[in-house]
């Protein structure tokens, strides 16, 4: 399944695939998950990525970026999410 999630801070239209079944988003630009780490802070993207999730009622288990060197759960996405600077 496909959802636009748009207008967000980066585009004015921004797919994610959703994989309901397995609990999986596949997304682009929205944050960079570090190689190694923490997660980084949380910005108007991530914001608007987690609040889209919700506002669609998604039961996301892992978010998986089409930059990057690994996936995420969830709760790594919140915990980005709830950092603030």
């Amino acid at each position: 399944m496909f959802i636009d999630i748009a207008p967000t801070p980066h585009s004015d239209h921004h797919l994610l695939a959703y994989l309901p079944k397995q609990g999986i988003i596949f997304e682009a630009d929205h944050f960079v998950i570090p190689a190694m780490g923490a997660m980084p802070v949380s910005t108007p993207n991530i914001e608007h990525l987690v609040n889209s999730i919700k506002k669609h009622d998604l039961k996301v288990l892992q978010i998986t970026p089409a930059y990057g060197d690994r996936s995420v759960s969830f709760k790594q996405l919140m915990e980005s999410y709830n950092k603030k600077i």
